[in-house]
Protein backbone atom coordinates (compact mmCIF):
# COMPACT_ATOMS: atom_id res chain seq x y z
CA UNK A 1 0.00 0.00 0.00
CA UNK A 2 1.16 3.51 -1.14
CA UNK A 3 0.15 6.55 1.14
CA UNK A 4 0.49 10.06 -0.56
CA UNK A 5 -1.00 13.47 0.36
CA UNK A 6 -4.41 14.40 -1.03
CA UNK A 7 -4.46 16.88 -3.36
CA UNK A 8 -6.95 19.40 -1.38
CA UNK A 9 -5.80 22.32 0.17
CA UNK A 10 -6.66 22.94 4.18
CA UNK A 11 -4.56 23.48 7.03
CA UNK A 12 -3.71 19.66 7.06
CA UNK A 13 -3.49 16.92 4.78
CA UNK A 14 -4.61 14.01 5.65
CA UNK A 15 -2.25 10.93 3.75
CA UNK A 16 -4.56 9.45 0.51
CA UNK A 17 -4.91 5.17 0.77
CA UNK A 18 -3.74 4.16 -2.85
CA UNK A 19 -3.92 0.76 -2.92
CA UNK A 20 -3.22 -1.69 -5.73
CA UNK A 21 -5.70 -3.73 -7.66
CA UNK A 22 -4.22 -6.87 -9.01
CA UNK A 23 -7.85 -8.42 -9.93
CA UNK A 24 -11.33 -7.65 -9.21
CA UNK A 25 -11.36 -9.39 -5.71
CA UNK A 26 -8.53 -6.84 -4.64
CA UNK A 27 -10.24 -3.77 -6.41
CA UNK A 28 -13.43 -4.71 -4.26
CA UNK A 29 -12.01 -5.12 -0.80
CA UNK A 30 -9.50 -1.77 -1.40
CA UNK A 31 -12.96 -0.25 -2.32
CA UNK A 32 -14.61 -1.86 1.01
CA UNK A 33 -11.70 -0.96 3.23
CA UNK A 34 -11.96 2.78 2.25
CA UNK A 35 -9.15 3.08 -0.12
CA UNK A 36 -9.06 6.53 -1.43
CA UNK A 37 -7.31 5.55 -4.30
CA UNK A 38 -6.96 2.52 -6.27
CA UNK A 39 -4.21 1.79 -8.78
CA UNK A 40 -3.94 -1.52 -11.54
CA UNK A 41 -2.73 -2.90 -14.91
CA UNK A 42 -4.66 -4.02 -17.89
CA UNK A 43 -3.80 -6.96 -20.09
CA UNK A 44 -2.03 -4.45 -22.50
CA UNK A 45 0.97 -2.84 -21.97
CA UNK A 46 2.05 -4.10 -18.48
CA UNK A 47 5.45 -4.55 -16.86
CA UNK A 48 3.22 -7.30 -15.24
CA UNK A 49 1.96 -9.24 -18.04
CA UNK A 50 2.14 -12.96 -15.88
CA UNK A 51 -0.59 -11.16 -13.54
CA UNK A 52 -4.07 -11.16 -14.57
CA UNK A 53 -4.89 -7.36 -14.16
CA UNK A 54 -7.89 -6.19 -16.35
CA UNK A 55 -9.88 -6.01 -19.68
CA UNK A 56 -11.10 -2.85 -20.41
CA UNK A 57 -14.42 -3.77 -20.01
CA UNK A 58 -14.18 -5.06 -16.76
CA UNK A 59 -12.24 -1.47 -15.11
CA UNK A 60 -14.85 0.19 -17.11
CA UNK A 61 -17.31 -1.13 -14.35
CA UNK A 62 -14.86 -0.87 -11.95
CA UNK A 63 -14.03 2.25 -12.22
CA UNK A 64 -17.75 3.37 -12.35
CA UNK A 65 -18.07 1.87 -9.23
CA UNK A 66 -15.51 3.18 -7.81
CA UNK A 67 -15.97 6.60 -8.67
CA UNK A 68 -19.84 6.60 -7.56
CA UNK A 69 -17.77 5.72 -4.18
CA UNK A 70 -15.53 8.83 -4.46
CA UNK A 71 -12.73 6.36 -4.85
CA UNK A 72 -10.12 7.61 -7.41
CA UNK A 73 -8.60 5.32 -10.20
CA UNK A 74 -4.86 5.41 -11.92
CA UNK A 75 -3.77 2.91 -14.28
CA UNK A 76 -0.37 1.63 -15.03
CA UNK A 77 0.91 1.65 -17.76
CA UNK A 78 4.66 0.08 -16.89
CA UNK A 79 6.34 -1.12 -20.37
CA UNK A 80 8.96 0.42 -22.62
CA UNK A 81 6.84 0.94 -26.28
CA UNK A 82 8.42 0.23 -29.38
CA UNK A 83 8.67 2.36 -32.16
CA UNK A 84 5.82 0.24 -34.23
CA UNK A 85 3.95 -0.45 -30.70
CA UNK A 86 3.35 3.48 -31.00
CA UNK A 87 -0.45 3.83 -33.26
CA UNK A 88 -1.65 0.42 -30.85
CA UNK A 89 -0.61 2.33 -28.20
CA UNK A 90 -2.15 5.45 -28.98
CA UNK A 91 -5.44 3.68 -29.71
CA UNK A 92 -5.17 1.90 -26.48
CA UNK A 93 -5.16 5.29 -24.47
CA UNK A 94 -8.31 6.23 -26.58
CA UNK A 95 -10.41 3.89 -25.59
CA UNK A 96 -9.21 3.93 -21.64
CA UNK A 97 -10.10 7.45 -21.34
CA UNK A 98 -13.27 6.86 -23.63
CA UNK A 99 -14.17 3.71 -21.95
CA UNK A 100 -12.94 3.34 -18.25
CA UNK A 101 -12.09 7.44 -17.79
CA UNK A 102 -9.20 6.44 -15.22
CA UNK A 103 -8.38 9.30 -12.86
CA UNK A 104 -4.85 9.22 -13.84
CA UNK A 105 -2.13 6.96 -15.40
CA UNK A 106 0.98 5.77 -14.26
CA UNK A 107 3.44 5.45 -16.81
CA UNK A 108 7.36 4.47 -17.35
CA UNK A 109 7.84 5.57 -20.89
CA UNK A 110 8.08 8.90 -21.68
CA UNK A 111 6.92 9.00 -24.84
CA UNK A 112 3.68 8.28 -23.32
CA UNK A 113 3.16 11.54 -22.03
CA UNK A 114 3.16 13.32 -25.27
CA UNK A 115 1.13 10.64 -26.37
CA UNK A 116 -1.91 10.48 -23.62
CA UNK A 117 -1.83 14.55 -24.42
CA UNK A 118 -2.25 14.10 -28.36
CA UNK A 119 -4.72 11.12 -27.76
CA UNK A 120 -6.80 13.77 -25.27
CA UNK A 121 -6.29 12.40 -22.46
CA UNK A 122 -7.73 14.23 -19.61
CA UNK A 123 -6.38 12.57 -16.29
CA UNK A 124 -3.25 13.22 -14.39
CA UNK A 125 -0.18 11.56 -15.29
CA UNK A 126 2.46 10.05 -12.58
CA UNK A 127 5.50 8.60 -13.29
CA UNK A 128 6.33 5.30 -12.42
CA UNK A 129 9.92 4.96 -10.74
CA UNK A 130 10.43 2.31 -13.61
CA UNK A 131 10.80 5.64 -15.73
CA UNK A 132 14.13 5.97 -14.14
CA UNK A 133 13.50 9.73 -14.18
CA UNK A 134 16.15 9.96 -10.69
CA UNK A 135 17.88 13.25 -10.63
CA UNK A 136 16.31 16.96 -10.39
CA UNK A 137 17.52 17.81 -13.97
CA UNK A 138 16.12 14.79 -15.57
CA UNK A 139 12.82 15.78 -13.32
CA UNK A 140 12.64 19.33 -14.90
CA UNK A 141 13.36 18.27 -18.37
CA UNK A 142 9.95 16.11 -18.28
CA UNK A 143 7.77 18.73 -16.71
CA UNK A 144 9.13 21.19 -19.62
CA UNK A 145 8.67 17.98 -21.91
CA UNK A 146 4.98 16.97 -20.49
CA UNK A 147 3.32 20.90 -19.20
CA UNK A 148 3.25 18.79 -15.69
CA UNK A 149 3.98 16.03 -13.86
CA UNK A 150 1.44 15.57 -10.94
CA UNK A 151 3.70 12.88 -8.36
CA UNK A 152 5.96 9.73 -8.37
CA UNK A 153 5.23 6.83 -6.86
CA UNK A 154 7.58 4.51 -5.37
CA UNK A 155 7.26 0.46 -6.27
CA UNK A 156 7.88 -2.40 -4.46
Amino acid sequence: MIIHMKDEPSEFNPPAILAPAGNKASFLAALAAGADEIYCGLKQFSARMEAKNFSLEELSALTRLAHDKGTKVHVAINSLLKTEELDRAGTFLKQLDRWVKPDALIIQDLSLLQLARQTGFSGKLHLSTLSNVSFASALELVKKISGSIESFFPEN
